[in-house]
């Protein structure tokens, strides 16, 4: 039947045009908060991707092995956000003392996006997907929390 063929063209446009809509909100929001490179605490979102990652866990046991795959890809990119930081031994040649200070919000928004693409190659609504979205709600929570102390103390 081609009229639904028809709808279903017109829905995924009305869904591609609301996703535009909402990244372009997004952007112009944090376009603002990526200019400010007051450091942030990295502990705390350490933490709280410890908490995420414990998800299904009980004392140390793993009640579904399966989400391992996607605490180790977890793992990986808060292991990469924090050696992207390290200077690389032609920069230290170079007297460039730091590669990147990724500890603002611009950067760790950075980690949260990476931590969600995760989530587009999951099925959704399972624990892999769950646990995604907790770390990156973690990381965004923190963003907030510090950012709203930062200016609460330039106030």
């Amino acid at each position: 039947d081609w009229s639904s063929d028809v709808c279903s063209s017109d829905l995924q446009q009305g869904v591609k045009n609301i996703r535009a809509e909402n990244a372009a909100e997004y952007n112009a929001g944090m376009d603002v908060l990526r200019q400010d490179k007051t450091p942030l605490s990295v502990a705390p979102i350490e933490q709280a991707i410890n908490n995420a990652l414990s998800i299904k866990k009980y004392e140390g046991f793993d009640k579904n092995p399966e989400l391992q795959k996607t605490r180790n890809g977890i793992i990986q990119a808060l292991k990469e956000f924090k050696s992207a930081q390290i200077p690389t031994d032609l920069q230290r040649l170079q007297g460039i003392p730091q590669r990147n200070d990724l500890n603002t919000i611009a950067g760790f928004d950075a980690l949260k996006q990476r931590i969600n693409t995760m989530a587009d190659y999951l099925e959704p609504r399972t624990d892999e997907t769950r646990m995604v979205s907790s770390v990156a709600n973690a990381i965004k929570d923190e963003i907030a929390k510090q950012s709203d102390e930062i200016g609460r103390a330039h106030v």
